[in-house]
């Protein structure tokens, strides 16, 4: 691992864990009549604290949900398809999924929402079900510096730079012309991160792995790093 030796890089993590409120077959559907379902997507929860993080996004609307609901015990949907807000089942128990967006190994500003209800249909009754949902996967972010006059020295000294984030043979980066952004990957991944620049001095390449005990080994369903990497000025020291 190539390593400026008139600069010294120190990173400091701060680790956020935020809760957001982050397949079957299916047939062809049957005529059914004994029970209705009225669905409705509860509040979706979404609380952290970074542009492209789910807050800044936006919420998306129930309209935007795709559903799933099947017997439960059973792998074979009675529905699978856009988000519907009333259905007519037969009389029994039933699983429901609702989802939004895509769990992508890697994905910039792409959070995943996902809720579960379960709902019993009776004969001539309209049952009601809220589902909540949430972020369903986690990420990373990443401010470089923690004010404007530490941002100018990663600028003065890197012509660019980023921080990697590195799941088995898949990579995906934030640079310092998206520094707002934040990469998504799915629950119960391990990414490892990686800073890297190209010195202005002499064009040199350097790189170094981000590691700290803030930063869990296997991400849960909406957790959130929060990575903030310090330079010290070598000229000052």
């Amino acid at each position: 691992m190539k390593r400026n030796r008139r600069n010294s890089l120190s990173a400091l993590f701060l680790l956020v864990v935020a809760v957001f409120v982050g397949g079957c077959s299916q047939e062809t559907p049957e005529i059914l009549t004994n029970g209705t379902l009225r669905l409705s997507i509860g509040h979706v929860a979404q609380k952290v604290e970074s542009r492209a993080t789910p807050s800044q996004l936006g919420k998306p609307l129930a309209e935007m949900f795709n559903l799933k609901i099947q017997r439960s015990g059973s792998q074979t949907c009675c529905y699978d398809g856009k988000f519907v807000e009333e259905l007519s089942v037969n009389v029994g128990t039933y699983d429901i999924t609702a989802y939004y967006g895509e769990n992508v190994i890697l994905g910039k500003d792409a959070p995943y929402y996902e809720g579960v209800a379960t709902a019993l249909i009776e004969e001539g009754v309209s049952t009601s079900v809220s589902i909540p949902c949430r972020v369903a996967n986690a990420l990373v972010s990443v401010s470089f510096g923690r004010n404007e006059e530490e941002r100018a020295r990663f600028d003065k000294f890197y012509a660019n730079y980023g921080l990697m984030v590195r799941i088995a043979n898949h990579s995906l980066a934030i640079t310092n012309e998206d520094k707002g952004a934040s990469i998504y990957f799915p629950a119960g991944s391990s990414p490892t991160l990686v800073f890297f620049g190209t010195l202005r001095e002499n064009g040199e390449v350097v790189s170094c792995e981000m590691t700290s005990d803030a930063i869990p080994e296997v991400f849960a369903a909406a957790d959130h790093a929060i990575i903030t990497l310090t330079l010290p000025d070598p000229e000052s020291a």
